[in-house]
């Protein structure tokens, strides 16, 4: 309650709020500027294939839509026909779409979405102060989670296995003498390896 004269102070906002800027003591007492708290709009962080059948889009907000309507988001994979989802579900700020199957490559499978906003009530996307989505002006890429396969197996070596495997590639560790290789390790949905090769003792 004491600001000195020409000094500024930063106001922070509740969740789903973006501070406009700080607040600055001007002449004899009063604020110059005065911040304020608008409700954010969300955005799109990240649209990822989750598994063989659905999809994931993280908003940068709490998200909420009490009677979605599926057909706001039209999915092509593979390069096949737009097709809307057969479910969805919201957790948050992540918006899980049930679709049509799809493989952990993304070689001749790749993956599209467009959301374009209801004009009935309750049935689209915004955020829990009531902020609504904006439509996707195009098809937007559904990128998948590359996996971490640089750990090597017990009694080996990672081979030519990095950080950064593909998803849906596989990579071969090696394994110490006396040792032999179960076979290689494979990068499955959301970043988890789906294969991972150990190294077992030979007989003796």
């Amino acid at each position: 309650n004491t600001l000195a004269a020409g000094a500024s102070c930063q106001p922070t906002c509740n969740t789903g709020y973006t501070v406009t800027g700080p607040s600055t003591c001007g002449f004899k007492g009063v604020l110059s500027a005065t911040a304020t708290c608008a409700a954010t709009v969300p955005t799109v962080l990240t649209r990822k294939v989750a598994s063989a059948t659905t999809i994931e889009i993280t908003y940068s907000a709490n998200v909420t839509a009490s009677n979605i309507a599926l057909s706001q988001f039209q999915v092509t994979i593979a390069n096949g026909s737009a097709t809307a989802p057969t479910a969805a579900s919201i957790s948050g700020a992540v918006l899980t779409l049930t679709v049509g199957t799809m493989t952990a490559s993304a070689t001749n499978n790749a993956v599209t979405i467009q959301y374009t906003k209801s004009t009935t009530a309750n049935q689209f996307l915004a955020s829990l102060q009531g902020i609504v989505v904006a439509s996707d002006t195009s098809a937007q890429t559904v990128s998948r989670d590359a996996c971490d396969a640089s750990t090597p197996p017990t009694n080996g070596a990672k081979g030519d296995c990095t950080n950064a495997l593909a998803a849906g590639a596989s990579c071969q560790p090696t394994c110490n003498t006396g040792y032999t290789v179960s076979g290689p390790s494979t990068c499955g949905f959301k970043g988890v390896l789906s294969a991972t090769a150990t190294c077992a003792a030979n007989p003796t």
